[in-house]
């Protein structure tokens, strides 16, 4: 089989390879599509941990195009994350999905999909709606970032370059480690 298995390590190098391949072939690319459906279908307990995420009264920003999040908020999300959007939004119970949402898998779904190298390298690209999104929404809110997604820095890179904050806002991060790791962790 031409297709690479996904894993957390270096998921993005791996699934712009194996899409490169499958589009090549309408078999193939069937077959691609199958398997990442397959992937991001959400794992034992994930629906009792976003129920619980979701009863936060904030406005959420997601990576994950699982679509999880946006089952608890479906007339409230977006995959439109522009300054335009967010000025509409900024002030309720809201999902912006990053890198876009599955949904029922459309053509137009699967097109927005952040996930492969070029993808993410127009997507981030400075000036870009995305970039200039994740500016105003880290210069407005205080925010924390929750996951293994955090090995994305383009996200990162994007909300932090230097912006006039509007107050003294905090960024944390909320991610696992081991008992070794203590005397690193705050």
């Amino acid at each position: 089989d031409e297709f690479v298995k996904i894993n957390k390590e270096n998921s993005k190098e791996k699934i712009t390879i194996a899409k490169r391949i499958a589009e090549k072939d309408s078999k193939k690319e069937k077959e691609f599509w199958k398997i990442f459906h397959a992937a991001i279908k959400p794992k034992r307990n994930a629906e009792d941990i976003y129920a619980k995420i979701a009863n936060l009264d904030v406005l959420f920003l997601t990576t994950n195009c699982d679509g999880l999040l946006v089952k608890h908020f479906p007339y409230s999300y977006s995959v439109d994350c522009t300054r335009e959007v967010y000025s509409k939004h900024s002030k309720e119970e809201y999902v912006f999905c990053l890198h876009g949402n599955w949904g029922k898998g459309t053509k137009k779904e699967k097109e927005r999909l952040i996930f492969t190298e070029d993808k993410y390298l127009s997507a981030y690209q400075p000036g870009n709606s995305l970039p200039v999104f994740l500016r105003e929404v880290m210069r407005d809110k205080t925010v924390l970032f929750i996951g293994y997604g955090l090995n994305e820095f383009e996200i990162i890179n994007a909300g932090f370059i230097p912006a006039e904050q509007k107050g003294p806002l905090k960024h944390y991060v909320w991610e696992g480690f081991f008992d070794y790791q203590k005397e690193f962790c705050y």
